[in-house]
């Protein structure tokens, strides 16, 4: 509950942005990750294009662009940098379940 409580908070009502609070956030940070990596030096990416790439693995559950998914998983990156893009995507996933439940009325503090 201290979890839902952090990310979208209880009931209904503008408690939700927190989520874009939190979507900012791993966005920034897979940014972050991306730039170590250097992979905007071998795919030729700007920094806008790496923050859509980051934004993009974020999404639970459609893809913006294939090449975002091909851009995360190329061999040719560090191991962390793969593996937290493993990550980035579960916590995508998570935000996204926790903002479906709250919009469907689960999350209502009784």
């Amino acid at each position: 509950m201290w979890f839902l409580q952090l990310t979208i908070g209880y009931g209904l009502g503008r408690r939700y942005f927190r989520a874009t609070f939190w979507v900012l956030i791993f966005t920034t940070i897979g940014v972050i990750v991306l730039l170590n990596s250097n992979v905007q030096f071998q795919m030729k990416m700007d920094v806008i294009e790496l923050a859509w790439a980051s934004f993009d693995q974020l999404l639970p559950i459609n893809s913006l662009n294939n090449t975002h998914e091909k851009l995360t998983t190329m061999s040719s990156l560090p191991r962390f940098t793969i593996y937290y893009f493993y990550f980035h995507k579960l916590v995508g996933w998570l935000l996204g379940s926790f903002l479906v439940a709250g919009l469907a009325g689960l999350t209502q503090k009784s």
